[in-house]
């Protein structure tokens, strides 16, 4: 479960939030308390006297589920919400390089060259090899 306070579950912001001076949530506040389950969306007001404005908005603007869940963290980059290496990868190397679908061992090198070593008859091993 995500944890109001603790817990970096606000798109676009990166640090933890402060509570406002009219909060009225505990300290180990749940963002699942912040949700209008019988009306399927958020608690406008109690949204509006815990947070600041701008992080009120944020978390106003935050879609919900038609479905209800239990609230957990998910990993954006990656279909099924579950962080791997390989989305990890392509996230560093996005960041890095500014390309999305590119590999480091591609970058510079033209696609065909690489198909060229692939398609030669030689061991599997040697073929990795080379590549390396």
């Amino acid at each position: 479960l995500v944890e109001v306070w603790k817990d970096n579950w606000i798109p676009d912001l990166e640090l933890l939030i402060e509570p406002s001076p009219t909060n009225t949530l505990e300290p180990d506040a749940r963002a699942c308390q912040l949700i209008d389950w019988a009306n399927g969306g958020w608690k406008q007001e109690l949204v509006a006297q815990c947070f600041t404005a701008t992080i009120a908005h944020k978390i106003l603007s935050i879609p919900l589920s038609h479905w209800q869940n239990v609230d957990k963290v998910i990993w954006p980059k990656n279909p099924k919400g579950v962080y791997t290496v390989k989305s990890g990868y392509h996230i560093a190397n996005e960041h890095l390089y500014g390309q999305r679908d590119t590999t480091v061992s591609q970058i510079g090198v033209d696609k065909n060259e690489w198909q060229w070593l692939w398609s030669l008859k030689l061991p599997q091993k040697v073929k990795v090899f080379s590549w390396k």
